[in-house]
């Protein structure tokens, strides 16, 4: 019995300290990664640097930074602190799948070690303005990509293959066309950001079973109510619910709304600031972070970079 009690012992202290290990620094967040956010050029105009995140089994962090070799890509989480090799065009998204980075850039799906080297590039198969891969996910050894007016395709990681999987709505009946801007998945079901790109064409989140290859339901923004999705909304499955960063505003969906629901029913998540005697609201640029109960995220008042909290 004394042994057993000492094995348990050791095994909950090996926990804590793995737990510990792989911990996100909402400090080093705050005060490196948001200040980041807004650089000032010496034309006298500023940059927005949004910061992208993928939680997984530790928080890691990617964001355009300048620094005394100049600007650059860097990507930290517990482990690590790394420059991305090469002079990268814009990163739309990335994931991290068995510790390597892969990022979505202008024209390619491009793969990076954990020390930064770049170990391969793929061309996506199709290239036009509205065809642009926006959001990325990872799922059973693939990555699936939220692709513009194409909708859903799917990259196999061993394969290293890319293939068709759904246009999810992005082409609908009276020929109005959508494009699918970000991807989450879920218990087997993709949940796909939409947004239009006619006036009356569908905005909204589509789920689609990824098992079946079944569109399972289309749940619309009305533009008079829920309003539209941003070009550049992000989505994500947290604690039960389907999140999205919408043009800097926190909409949280009840999954069970996604998937019967004809028109979407988000609960606006607002972050109140005073700024002087000002009342206002905070948008949170680039992507959330999920923390001990909160959303943390980067914001910009008056071009003034700040650190954005909301408690769920």
């Amino acid at each position: 019995m004394k042994y057993i009690l000492i094995i348990l012992r050791l095994s909950v202290l090996g926990l804590l300290l793995t737990k510990n290990a792989y911990s996100f620094s909402a400090s080093r967040f705050e005060n490196e990664t948001c200040p980041q956010t807004l650089q000032e050029r010496s034309n006298g105009y500023y940059s927005v640097r949004p910061p992208l995140v993928f939680q997984g089994d530790d928080t890691t962090v990617l964001q355009k930074v300048t620094g005394p070799e100049g600007r650059f890509y860097q990507a930290y989480n517990s482990q690590m602190t790394v420059r991305l090799e090469g002079d990268l065009a814009s990163i739309e998204d990335f994931v991290v799948y068995q510790e390597d980075l892969w990022l979505l850039s202008d024209g390619e799906l491009l793969q990076f070690s954990s020390q930064g080297r770049l170990l391969n590039r793929y061309r996506y198969p199709h290239w036009e303005r509205y065809e642009k891969p926006l959001g990325l996910e990872y799922y059973e050894n693939s990555l699936i990509i939220a692709h513009g007016k194409l909708g859903l395709v799917q990259f196999d990681l061993k394969s290293q293959e890319f293939s068709f999987l759904s246009p999810v709505n992005t082409w609908q009946e009276d020929d109005r066309r959508s494009m699918a801007v970000a991807v989450t998945v879920f218990e087997g079901k993709a949940y796909v950001a939409l947004t239009g790109l006619q006036q009356g064409s569908f905005n909204g989140v589509v789920s689609y079973d990824l098992s079946s290859g079944e569109i399972l339901n289309s749940a619309r923004y009305r533009n008079g109510r829920e309003g539209v999705i941003d070009p550049r909304a992000k989505i994500y499955a947290h604690a039960g619910d389907i999140f999205l960063n919408n043009g800097g505003w926190i909409h949280r969906h009840e999954i069970k709304d996604l998937l019967r629901r004809r028109n979407a029913k988000p609960y606006w998540m607002s972050i109140p600031y005073q700024s002087g005697n000002l009342n206002r609201f905070l948008m949170i640029r680039g992507d959330f972070v999920f923390d001990g109960g909160a959303i943390l995220g980067c914001a910009i008042n008056e071009r003034t970079p700040i650190f954005a909290k909301r408690i769920l």
